[in-house]
């Protein structure tokens, strides 16, 4: 037996001569962990004074958070009035579901008006136009319906009604109003009854103006003759 003394250890152990040498070598060969340093460069931040875009690099791979776009949007002050505010873009519909605008937008519950410079209310300069102008209607045995489209200047009130009136055979049956312009084409539906007169017949549908008054925006329909209908 041969007594082994383990360097760190204070108290001697008794073990067979073979297995303290061996030990002994172990414990010679002993490997202190140390702490690594990484290597490479250091990640470097940036920020785009343009976009507002803030970017992040380790000099292999890229990050890039993007900043939601701003707009300047008419805030309702709940007494008639607005002011200027910048909000979101992802925020821009929930405003205007509240009575919020972007200026040039329809001012909410004020027919013919917009909102101007610095969120002023202002009238529209109201513009109507419809296509087409002309059709002509070949079906003459059975009820028809077509599309029109009027475009009108967005925030002005308008209306598009049928010079035979209400019950006669050409009928405006949906979109027809009263309703706000959006400066988009909005659409008019309209049916025509059977003619089984002999001679054709053409009416008019028209776009009215917030005072109801006929402008020059018009459709005119003409449907042939159908005496030979069963």
């Amino acid at each position: 037996m041969e007594v082994y003394r383990r360097p760190s250890s204070p108290w001697p152990i008794l073990m067979p001569v073979g297995l303290a040498a061996l030990l002994a070598s172990a414990c010679a060969n002993e490997v202190t962990p140390t702490a690594s340093t990484p290597t490479g460069p250091s990640p470097v931040a940036s920020t785009n004074p343009d976009s507002g875009a803030a970017s992040i690099s380790d000099g292999t791979s890229t990050f890039t958070a993007t900043a939601a776009s701003k707009v300047d949007v008419c805030h309702s002050e709940g007494n008639g009035g607005f002011h200027l505010i910048s909000v979101s873009a992802n925020a821009l519909d929930a405003h205007r579901r509240h009575g919020d605008g972007l200026v040039g937008d329809p001012v909410p519950a004020q027919p013919g008006k917009i909102f101007g410079p610095a969120c002023s209310v202002v009238d529209a300069s109201c513009e109507y136009s419809m296509i087409p102008v002309t059709r002509t209607v070949t079906e003459v045995c059975s009820l028809t319906t077509g599309t029109a489209f009027v475009t009108a200047t967005a925030g002005c009130s308008w209306s598009a009604v049928s010079d035979i009136g209400p019950v006669g055979w050409l009928r405006v049956i949906s979109g027809g109003g009263p309703r706000v312009g959006t400066g988009a084409p909005q659409a008019v539906t309209y049916s025509t009854a059977s003619n089984r007169h002999q001679d054709l017949r053409t009416g008019v549908i028209t776009v009215l103006d917030a005072a109801a008054t006929p402008t020059s925006a018009t459709l005119t329909i003409t449907q042939r003759s159908g005496h030979q209908c069963p």
